[in-house]
């Protein structure tokens, strides 16, 4: 979007002990100056952070308000009745959190009532949404995925001679280390097929429970 004719403002609702983004904003993308970088944002937080989030609005006037999850960050944008309201959908929010309690249902739904739109990454998600009452036409789904017809690095073998494993199967694991995202699943599922190929390789990045980062498995 930096590349774009368009003026990005960005803000990080919380703070956090894992750093998510070392680099620095791409020319075009401004951070906006949000003092409140509680690792942790309580309910009880959002009349101030209303009133903060208000002030953001007068002072930046967008055109349009993209905001996610649903529940915890898009529930600021449509607490001040912001519009036009995209609402992201980040997957657990809506298959996992919104099923939390009544009062997590509650919020749900009221954040997809205030939506103009919704973005999901599949179809379960898409379906969800529908499920709490939200426009089917108003849904764009962005599925997971690389278009080896735009993305294709030069160099791949480089690379892989710099770390071993030139001629050997690689496997690079992304996703954070929580439960929700079934890591332990795809362990044991990498333990299984390493038995039938002995040249089967898998770079798990990231962190997350064990709190480390940029830590590497063989």
């Amino acid at each position: 979007m930096a590349k774009t004719r368009h003026t990005v403002f960005w803000f990080r609702l919380e703070g956090g002990r894992r750093i998510q983004e070392e680099r620095k904003c791409p020319t075009g993308i401004h951070l906006v100056n949000w003092e409140t970088n509680k690792e942790k944002i309580s309910w009880l937080d959002y009349p101030y952070l209303k009133t903060k989030f208000e002030k953001v609005i007068k002072e930046v006037k967008p055109d349009i308000i993209h905001a996610g999850p649903i529940q915890k960050v898009a529930f600021l944008p449509a607490l001040t009745s912001s519009h036009p309201l995209i609402s992201m959908s980040w997957g657990f929010d809506l298959l996992e959190d919104a099923y939390r309690n009544i009062f997590w249902k509650k919020i749900t739904r009221y954040v997809l009532s205030k939506s103009d739109w919704m973005l999901a990454d599949c179809q379960t998600v898409k379906q969800t949404a529908i499920g709490f009452g939200f426009s089917n036409e108003k849904i764009t789904v962005f599925p997971w995925g690389v278009n080896l017809n735009l993305f294709s690095p030069d160099g791949r073998s480089k690379m892989r001679k710099e770390i071993g494993f030139e001629n050997d199967f690689l496997i690079i694991h992304t996703r954070s280390w929580e439960p929700r995202y079934g890591v332990d699943i795809t362990l044991r599922g990498f333990q299984i097929a390493a038995r039938s190929v002995p040249n089967l390789h898998m770079i798990m990045l990231g962190g997350g429970v064990a709190g480390k980062t940029s830590e590497k498995f063989y």
